[in-house]
């Protein structure tokens, strides 16, 4: 299978990314209120922190993942059977040691997390269903990898929302017409991921049909080489995730239910904005392993800085627009009692939408076998905002509040200066670079602020759908003006000029 990186494969890319966006936009922002009101604030907590356990759970395989991806691009020498053989190996190894690990955080559940005794036992068989879900999640994504490292991304994202669809239908299906339990939506979790699995298989047997896995073709350099590469890319994970899920484990120990539904239910907002910029990153990263196996330096240095932009770009428009709107979003997503999440609505979006771009910086480091510097400085400022909030709740007996600003401290000191400094050490990247594109998405959300502020002066009654609905249209074209005479430059602005007379011509 090679390498499809013409202009229309990325198109289709983008546009299938774009797809899987929307959908996760009415699975996320469609089942919150619902099991709000359904099922009430607790259930809602228990099915968020399963999720999160479930996160950590399936970091090894994930991490085994991404080494495979490296080493089909970088050991073309090496046979496939040979590659996918011991990665197989490996992986098995993985799932037979998670079990004992899924019935013990199973059944010690209730006494780590706070849970009431009306929903122990569903938690339980909640978090287990969950637990193997993700762990057919991550097999299904071993599965495409060979597709995926060709750029075929398209087709993973066909497989990833047909995933989302089915499982929300399972989920209302389960809320409306059969039990508000929180086991059948567990049953709705690992159906979906079932059926996505099988169709996984047939891709892959499809991609690589003359591919064996065979024990006699595992061979021990392979699966050490693997498990190297993985092992640090477990540690980078680990410390991602801590900032990304680490949250709601937090709060759901230390604190109240209350307080950690509301701020679960407001992490929807800021998972939306990741997904967003992950779909896009996803169209970069094949491009990234391209250019490296060609050792094509100057090119990856051009992308990164691009990549860093445009990302940026659309994660601070798309928060500023939720920074903007908040108070007209929580009224009409989760009701008019819940508008005192305003100001916690804002600062969790904010903080999002200036981090939310550094993503991109994995793939730089992972292409130049810099996995092992971005795992300890990950690592080290995980554990750093886990004691920061920790000590903040206990000691100083402050509220949600802590986490959020510990979270927004860190990552700023992390994205802004620490990550630009280190990458100066491996690439020709300068830091004067990354800090004139990371004001110009700074840029662009002020502005977005400023030109709300100013368009309430000619409208009244934020809470009105049509006065939003008017509001947002003008806003989204003053940003877009604005992005393409200050953001952009004179190459990209004469390109966007090119395509937009053809298609006037048309």
């Amino acid at each position: 299978m090679e390498f499809e990186g013409s202009n229309k494969q990325v198109v289709k890319n983008i546009l299938f990314n774009g797809l899987n966006f929307l959908v996760s936009i009415i699975n996320g922002l469609l089942i919150t209120p619902l099991i709000f009101t359904k099922l009430g604030k607790e259930p809602f907590v228990i099915i968020q922190l399963t999720i999160s356990i479930s996160m950590y759970a399936t970091l090894f395989a994930n991490s085994l993942n991404e080494s495979l991806s490296l080493i089909l691009v970088l050991k073309k020498e090496l046979s496939k059977n040979i590659i996918y053989s011991s990665a197989t190996f490996i992986y098995l190894i993985l799932v037979l040691s998670f079990i004992p690990f899924i019935f013990v955080i199973v059944y010690y559940s209730e006494f780590i997390f706070s849970i009431s005794e009306t929903y122990i036992y569903d938690s339980k068989i909640l978090l287990a269903l969950n637990l193997f879900s993700f762990t057919i999640i991550i097999l299904t994504n071993y599965l495409t990898t060979p597709i995926y490292i060709n750029n075929r991304v398209d087709t993973c994202q066909q497989i990833i929302t047909s995933r989302n669809v089915i499982r929300t239908i399972l989920i209302l299906g389960a809320i409306y017409f059969v039990s508000n339990s929180l086991i059948y939506i567990g049953y709705a979790y690992l159906a979906s991921a079932i059926s996505l699995l099988i169709v996984a298989y047939f891709i892959f047997r499809k991609a690589l049909p003359d591919v064996f896995i065979s024990y006699k073709y595992v061979k021990k350099e392979v699966t050490k080489n693997l498990v190297n590469l993985g092992s640090w890319s477990l540690i980078f994970q680990l410390g991602v995730l801590v900032f990304s899920y680490g949250d709601i484990i937090i709060a759901s120990i230390l604190l109240d239910n209350n307080s950690t539904a509301d701020f679960t239910a407001l992490i929807q907002w800021r998972i939306l904005v990741y997904s967003l910029v992950g779909l896009l990153l996803q169209v970069f990263h094949p491009i990234f392993l391209k250019l490296i196996n060609n050792s094509e330096d100057e090119k990856i240095k051009k992308l990164f800085l691009k990549g860093l932009r445009y990302l940026g770009i659309l994660a601070t428009i798309c928060c500023a627009v939720i920074f903007v709107y908040s108070e007209t979003i929580l009224f009409y997503w989760l009701g008019t009692e819940y508008l005192y999440l305003d100001s916690m609505l804002k600062l969790i979006i904010f903080s999002w939408g200036i981090n939310c771009a550094f993503t991109i910086y994995k793939s730089l480091y992972l292409i130049y076998n810099k996995i092992r510097e971005i795992a300890i400085i990950s690592i080290i400022f995980a554990l750093s905002h886990i004691l920061i909030s920790c000590t903040l709740i206990i000691v100083f007996k402050f509220d949600i509040y802590s986490i959020i600003v510990s979270s927004v401290s860190l990552l700023l000191i992390r994205n802004i200066f620490v990550y630009p400094y280190f990458s100066t050490s491996f690439t020709t990247i300068k830091v004067r670079e990354i800090l004139r594109e990371i004001l110009k998405f700074i840029f662009v959300f002020f502005t977005v602020i400023v030109l709300y502020d100013l368009l309430n002066y000619y409208t009244e009654n934020v809470l009105s759908l049509f006065n939003a609905f008017f509001q947002a249209i003008i806003l989204g074209g003053l940003t877009i003006i604005s992005c393409y005479f200050t953001v952009l430059n004179k190459v990209e602005r004469l390109l966007i000029k090119s395509k937009l007379q053809k298609w006037i011509l048309k």
